[in-house]
């Protein structure tokens, strides 16, 4: 925790503790705006230098609600179409307020207000050369991003969707090839829609979040600007920590290793320490399997006993030779009513099972009462 209590956020050698960047445009009031902000722990706010007033007094302005003593205003181009207008906008926003640290986007069309990369690439080189320290709205493209970066911005500034879409981060996959190359901050620009979005993010590895349309057009500006703020805390501090990896199966949270195998005496001891986990766990399914097998031979003894009856059951064939035929049913009336298995009671006809000395399982018919005929099938 004292190593992220040192986690800062450093752009152009300034140092910020929250990666939290907010806009200026959409509010009902700049109160709101200000209220927003507080709640979001935002140090940097973004103002876009054509739309907001920051010098007619005779108007409500921006610096009376968001201290610039307190918050680090960032001027940028929005509704700028070519790198002249951008470049223009931004050396009239130094000599009115003094700002070095600025935002370029050079916008493409009206509609999809996606990045001009080939107009920005180009205003970025002019405005570095005159002196300004530049963080650049982008594509996802990791070859226009280090480009950029090698023409020296001090950030780049990749949109995650389009600009008030609210689509959250669209392709991920590039932002995270953009983060993996860049020596210079990654800040995640547009198309936030909820707190997710930005936790999502921050877990890419990018550095900090910039949003204005999440918080201004949510139902409760202020408590999204709260939820924003803690979701881009999580997002941090989720990457910090490293993910688990992704498997394809199933793992128990509460492995196999250490585990205590009971005994039928209620004791148990754990498993050697030199045992592995996957031995320990295929020794619990032997011991299961032990146990299973051990009630199956139980139940077949005790099968073996009630069908044979011990020596209740076997007839001596030469006691009954040579008798009338009423003495020779009355012997086989009596064996058939004590062996369950004779066949619908007929005691000229049955079969009965003998797990014979525990090994071989062999059927007796007993066809012919006369001939005392036995056949036997292994």
């Amino acid at each position: 925790m004292a190593e992220l209590s040192r986690d800062r956020l450093v752009i152009a050698g300034r140092e910020f503790s929250s990666r939290l960047i907010i806009g200026t445009g959409k509010y009902k009031t700049y109160e709101e705006n200000a209220q927003a902000a507080d709640a979001a722990g935002a140090q940097m706010v973004t103002v876009a230098v054509r739309r907001v007033n920051l010098t007619d007094r005779e108007k409500p302005m921006l610096v009376d609600h968001l201290d610039p003593e307190q918050y680090v205003y960032l001027p940028n181009t929005a509704g700028c179409f070519t790198a002249d207008d951008a470049i223009r906008t931004l050396r009239l926003a130094r000599e009115a307020g003094g700002w070095s640290l600025v935002k370029l986007e050079v916008l493409a069309d009206q509609k999809t207000l996606y990045p001009d990369m080939e107009e920005t690439l180009r205003a970025a080189k002019l405005l570095i050369a005159d002196g300004f320290d530049v963080m650049v709205y982008c594509s996802d493209d990791p070859v226009f991003a280090r480009k950029l970066e090698d023409v020296g911005c001090c950030a780049i500034m990749p949109l995650g969707s389009l600009i008030g879409s609210g689509l959250g981060v669209q392709n991920p996959v590039n932002i995270r090839l953009i983060v993996e190359q860049s020596s210079v901050p990654v800040i995640v620009d547009a198309g936030v829609g909820t707190a997710s979005d930005a936790a999502v993010a921050m877990e890419l590895g990018c550095d900090g979040v910039l949003m204005n349309t999440a918080i201004a057009e949510a139902k409760d500006p202020v408590l999204m600007a709260s939820a924003m703020k803690h979701a881009v805390i999580a997002g941090r501090e989720a990457y910090l920590a490293g993910r688990m990896p992704k498997k394809r199966y199933a793992d128990p949270s509460s492995p196999l290793a250490g585990l205590v195998l009971v005994t039928k005496r209620g004791k148990g001891r754990p498993p050697a320490d030199n045992i592995s986990a996957s031995h320990q766990a295929w020794g619990g399914v032997g011991f299961c399997l032990f146990i299973s097998l051990e009630s199956f031979f139980r139940f077949l003894h005790s099968f073996e006993n009630a069908v044979r009856g011990e020596a209740r059951h076997q007839i001596d064939m030469r006691s009954i030779r040579g008798r009338d035929d009423k003495s020779r049913r009355a012997v086989y009336a009596n064996f058939a009513g004590d062996c369950p298995l004779a066949v619908n009671g007929n005691p000229n006809c049955f079969a009965f099972s003998t797990f014979a000395q525990g090994v071989d399982l062999k059927t007796i018919f007993f066809r012919d009462v006369e001939n005392s005929v036995f056949s036997q099938g292994a």
